[in-house]
């Protein structure tokens, strides 16, 4: 469910890939380019290493899914970039009894990214990653603030079960991060020029579907707008990203 100036609840679907669509674009010869940096606040105490190999997985997977769902249109530079400092309670939003809770872009995450040595301005998108604190739940499977587009998804344990393969991150990350080009398009006055991805997921009927496509929030919102015509994506051309042409 889409809630327009707090927070977004995602119930991300699991499914490993999907079909490629060869349906035309308005914009040939380019592609959207886009930096996202993803943040991972890990716990002490757990296998670092091995969970970072991973999370980077996950992340690269992610980018492949936006390429590949995009017909190629849109391409994701994403930096994985692990933060030594453990959250604590003062860094959560405030508990929800729908959401539970959930990391949030504080000053004190912003300065932490300082100095790790990032300037947050050079990227289009931010997804946060963090170990849940114990006692403090995340019932979401991930959220998104509308207004200040960035996403928080908590590591639950059933991200990785089966090394990663029974709900696997890189399909909540894809899910967070087309509600952030959805209010993309809207900050660039086009509401109807990116598919609301909850909406045209619960009903497809609504929404242009592609045949075959039995998880429409991927393949359909990337690849079509609100109706049915093909994703401009220049629009977001200096807003969310560089248009490159080739």
């Amino acid at each position: 469910m889409l809630l327009k100036k707090t927070v977004i609840l995602v119930a991300a679907a699991a499914v490993a890939a999907l079909p490629v669509s060869r349906a035309s674009q308005s914009e040939p010869g380019g592609m959207l380019v886009q930096r996202v940096l993803v943040p991972a606040y890990l716990q002490e105490g757990t296998p670092r290493a091995r969970r970072l190999a991973l999370i980077e997985r996950e992340v690269r997977l992610f980018e492949s899914l936006v390429w590949k769902h995009s017909d190629r249109k849109v391409r994701v530079e994403a930096t994985l970039l692990p933060v030594s400092r453990l959250i604590l309670e003062s860094d959560l939003t405030a508990y929800s009894e729908e959401w539970g809770y959930a990391l949030a872009r504080s000053t004190r995450v912003e300065e932490d990214l300082r100095l790790a040595g990032v300037e947050l301005s050079e990227y289009d998108g931010l997804v946060l990653l963090f170990d849940p604190i114990p006692d403090r739940p995340c019932q979401a499977a991930g959220l998104t603030w509308h207004s200040e587009r960035y996403s928080s998804i908590p590591l639950k344990e059933n991200l990785f079960q089966e090394s990663g393969h029974r709900y696997p991150l890189h399909l909540v990350m894809t899910h967070e991060y087309l509600h952030q080009l959805d209010s993309a398009f809207e900050e660039a006055g086009r509401a109807e020029g990116f598919g609301n991805p909850d909406r045209t997921a619960q009903a497809p009927g609504t929404a242009c579907v592609l045949p075959g496509d039995p998880y429409p929030h991927f393949r359909t919102a990337l690849q079509h707008d609100e109706l049915c015509r093909p994703t401009d994506w220049r629009v977001l051309d200096g807003l969310m990203g560089s248009w490159a042409t080739r």
